[in-house]
């Protein structure tokens, strides 16, 4: 875990923390990015804060997993950033073909709902593609003042 500084709105320099990880995909990812980020925010966190920002991870990841088709073999990047009363997840893969996207209404039966999810539990979230194919998924989650 490393302090750095962040531009707060009053433009004055506001704390934050940042954890990073790289974990070797396969089915136990998800289960261990869950675990080492809220592991690290635990004390900042109501309950059900921690059980939408585990599934948010376990959607991110496993999409990577998924679709990225990171196996054990391979690696992926985790990002958590707080920054007062925000929280930045990020997770980063060698990327697909496919573009990350909120699956239509029909497709959401009992698969394609990582990102609906993703989308509905944090308050944004997006992707950006570099030119060789990797890309990072991101969302923002507000942190209640709960134990910060």
């Amino acid at each position: 875990m490393t302090s750095v500084a962040v531009t707060s709105d009053t433009g004055l320099p506001a704390p934050s923390e940042e954890l990073a990880l790289l974990l070797r995909g396969g089915a136990a990812a998800p289960r261990r990015a869950r675990t080492a980020v809220v592991s690290w925010l635990e004390s900042a966190l109501a309950d059900s804060q921690r059980w939408n920002i585990a599934l948010i991870i376990s959607e991110l990841v496993t999409n990577s997993v998924v679709h990225a088709k990171v196996d054990s073999e391979r690696t992926l990047a985790v990002e958590a950033v707080r920054s007062g009363d925000r929280l930045l997840i990020a997770v980063t893969d060698p990327g697909s073909q496919h573009e990350p996207h909120v699956a239509p209404h029909a497709d959401r039966k009992h698969e394609h709902l990582g990102l609906f999810l993703v989308s509905k539990l944090s308050s944004g979230w997006g992707f950006e593609r570099d030119q060789i194919g990797t890309t990072r998924v991101w969302c923002e989650f507000p942190l209640d003042s709960v134990g910060v």
